[in-house]
């Protein structure tokens, strides 16, 4: 019997809490209208399209005529106008209202100071202040706001929910934006045919290789003088220091053999072609473990791995050696690189020879 009381209760209980849940519920303003005009006998002239999807509140009984229309002037953003003591009409209109807000960062919680408040398609706009306050006043409710600063996202909202109401304005939190740059490829480091890789490496690309200032002729070991943290502390060609190393402390490799010689006349000239020289890969910095002898540096040069189905060559020639080189194709698998140079100062001694000569004895005069 007690349980069929407190049933009975709950029952009615539930029923008394779902119609006051539904009580709250908002209506079609179409279906308002028409119980305005069944209780009060007046007339409303409106646009279907003004009207519909439009919800309001349901009005009480109590309320007079006057009240509800000036209750639905607040609530929509319609126009109610009384023409008469029976007529009513319904017009859009565009409201004003007056917005603001505070900015803060997502961080450390602070104000930002001088982010951009501006309207969509309107020349008028505010910056925050000192406190990452902004407000703007006679602003149509369904224009869009957005909010700019350097270093943030960007946000947009609706005026509606920017509006101040008693003086209380809106808190904002402004997330920071970081943005991963495009990888940038340098396909001339110094000059033409120098290129630079991930790993710290150098790469020379004889082919593409142009004359570094200075230079009469590409060479080599002269170029690779121009990287940082290499040079040469007598102002040779072929002794190179690297961080600070000594010339023997280099591996130099020429298709994966070392190579214990790398000059001629004392280090003025270099002992290698660059134009039968494919390709120079220069590592100063963290020298894999598979060069070991490569205490300072490691200097891997490679000629070409590629048949030619042409017979080319080149031919040289300056004030102390002339140069030939020579790619001869034998077949589709094999091809012939023959390179050769041959001073002529046994002959002709030229004024470079001279100062040549000079400077590996310090002559003085």
């Amino acid at each position: 019997m007690n349980l069929t009381k407190i049933y009975f209760v709950l029952i009615l209980f539930s029923g008394f809490f779902s119609f006051g849940f539904q009580s709250q519920d908002k209506k079609p303003l179409i279906d308002v209208i028409a119980e305005i005009e069944t209780k009060f006998d007046v007339k409303f002239s409106y646009s279907v399209t003004d009207v519909d999807q439009v919800f309001v509140e349901a009005f009480k009984d109590s309320e007079s005529l006057q009240f509800i229309i000036d209750k639905l002037n607040a609530s929509t953003n319609l126009n109610f106008k009384l023409l008469n003591e029976r007529y009513i009409t319904i017009s859009t209109i565009e409201k004003t209202i007056s917005l603001c807000g505070v900015l803060i960062d997502n961080l450390e919680q602070l104000p930002l100071l001088g982010a951009s408040v501006v309207i969509n398609n309107r020349s008028k706009g505010v910056i925050t202040d000192i406190e990452g306050r902004f407000q703007l006043s006679n602003i149509p409710i369904n224009e869009t706001i957005e909010i700019r600063f350097l270093g943030f996202k960007s946000l947009t909202f609706k005026a509606s929910e920017l509006r101040s109401l008693d003086g209380f304005c809106k808190t904002i939190i402004m997330e920071e934006e970081s943005q991963a740059l495009n990888k940038i490829l340098i396909s001339k480091f110094l000059t033409t045919g120098l290129q630079k890789r991930i790993d710290g490496s150098t790469v020379l690309n004889t082919a593409k290789f142009g004359v570094l200032p200075g230079l009469t002729d590409p060479d080599v070991l002269q170029s690779i003088q121009a990287l940082p943290g290499v040079e040469s502390v007598n102002e040779s060609i072929a002794n190179i220091n690297v961080r600070g190393g000594t010339n023997d402390q280099n591996l130099i490799l020429w298709d994966g053999i070392k190579m214990y010689h790398s000059g001629h006349f004392f280090g003025l000239i270099s002992a290698y072609n660059p134009y039968l020289t494919n390709q120079v890969v220069v590592t100063k910095n963290g020298t894999p473990s598979e060069f070991s002898d490569g205490v300072s540096s490691t200097i891997n040069m490679s000629t070409k791995n590629e048949v030619n189905n042409t017979f080319s060559g080149g031919f040289g020639a300056n004030l102390m050696h002339a140069d030939v080189f020579l790619e001869i194709p034998i077949s589709k698998k094999m091809a012939l690189h023959v390179s050769g140079r041959r001073s002529f100062t046994d002959v002709f001694n030229s004024p470079t020879y001279d100062n040549y000569f000079e400077r590996s004895f310090r002559i003085v005069s």
